[in-house]
């Protein structure tokens, strides 16, 4: 089976790839301390949508909060869009529990070959109810990727998943990318 899915798999880490889980937060965040009051840095990885762009996600440090807004329009899950930065000496935002690592460039998968983020056609979802995606489509949003912890590799954690052994599932219409919604294990 030949597939036109993009993955991105978790590597050890390395200054020179774009893409990271975990760590400090991005620079571009330094003066933006406002809209991320409350959350802790998840990754970065480069947008499938727009050539030097980055996507940033942070999850709220609450995590009842995170599990009681799980669904667009009130995905309480943050992604921004922005322009690459290196990653700042800002701890305050890092979340302990991830080790830093790479994310690879996307490649396209033949097979089922998998990684911690993929693009694709439609999602692979934990649990298919259709309220989970029901009000994003209506609005007009297509899927984008899903970053599905189940695709940790072993070192990544030194303690709880930060997403409940779950995954995120990214909504874009156009150049607006959001996160739909999250499902966890």
């Amino acid at each position: 089976m030949i597939s036109n899915d993009k993955i991105s798999k978790i590597d050890e880490y390395s200054s020179k790839l774009r893409g990271r889980l975990g760590g400090n937060i991005p620079i571009e965040f330094e003066h933006r301390e406002v809209e991320i009051k409350g959350y802790q840095f998840y990754l970065c990885v480069e947008n499938p949508l727009t050539q030097n762009k980055m996507i940033s996600i942070f999850l709220p440090k609450d995590y009842d909060l995170m599990i009681d807004h799980n669904i667009y329009p009130d995905c309480s899950i943050k992604l921004f869009v922005h322009d690459y930065t290196d990653e700042s000496e800002n701890e305050n935002y890092t979340n302990k529990n991830i080790n830093k690592s790479s994310l690879t460039p996307f490649s396209i998968v033949n097979g089922d070959d998998l990684g911690l983020i993929r693009i694709g056609d439609s999602p692979r979802l934990l649990q298919d109810e259709n309220y989970y995606f029901e009000k994003i489509e209506e609005d007009g949003y297509n899927f984008l990727m899903q970053i599905d912890e189940d695709y940790y590799s072993d070192n990544t954690l030194n303690g709880d998943y930060p997403l409940g052994y779950g995954a995120i599932y990214i909504y874009s219409k156009k150049e607006d990318i959001i996160v739909g919604f999250f499902q966890f294990g």
